[in-house]
């Protein structure tokens, strides 16, 4: 499986653009977040490159996440696999491995998502705009419709070193799903009639 547009897209806006290296806890970056670390990529540190170019880099990037988010051994949906590679282009490859585990092991998707929601700190703090994008991920994850809308998500994050799913969110996306299911096997008889 790999990253649909929609993926890249969540990554792309979460990231944003950056046309020349800068620095993020220390290490060079450029283009949508694609941290410069191989030899073949030092020349990235002085140059100045397009959104074309950095959109190629970060679908370079994606791949070593990708391999990894591919180790499930159950079925995910796309809506999984593309909030786990934009979980893992943030976070990193080890982080992602332990998602993957968790799936591996038999947590059913509101476990691992509850887990995926706590990554919102940075230096100990919470920071808005990771509680943001963890909440585009978890929503992204738990939906089963392509169709459906990545909304804002309430979290409790009382707890700045503990953020979980709300059961009013949880609640809400488990109906959201049934409707899409609904509203999927309804066009199915209508076409088939």
């Amino acid at each position: 499986m790999k990253t649909s547009q929609r993926g890249i897209e969540l990554i792309a806006k979460h990231e944003g653009f950056r046309p020349s290296m800068y620095l993020l806890d220390g290490k060079p970056h450029i283009g949508y977040g694609t941290l410069i670390d191989s030899p073949q990529e030092m020349y990235l540190k002085t140059a100045t490159i397009s959104r074309n170019v950095a959109m190629a880099l970060l679908q370079k990037s994606l791949s070593r996440i990708e391999a990894e988010i591919n180790k499930v051994n159950q079925p995910i949906t796309q809506n999984m696999f593309d909030a786990l590679a934009s979980f893992g282009y943030n976070l990193g490859a080890s982080k992602v491995t332990l998602m993957v585990d968790r799936l591996n092991k038999g947590w059913t998707p509101k476990e691992v998502a509850d887990r995926m929601i706590q990554y919102v700190n940075a230096g100990g703090k919470q920071l808005p705009g990771l509680v943001k994008r963890r909440n585009e991920e978890v929503a992204l994850f738990l939906s089963s419709s392509p169709s459906t809308p990545v909304p804002n998500m309430f979290i409790d994050a009382s707890n700045s070193n503990k953020a979980s799913i709300s059961p009013v969110f949880a609640f809400l996306m488990l109906g959201v799903s049934v409707y899409a299911f609904k509203e999927l096997t309804i066009s199915k008889k209508i076409k088939s009639n």
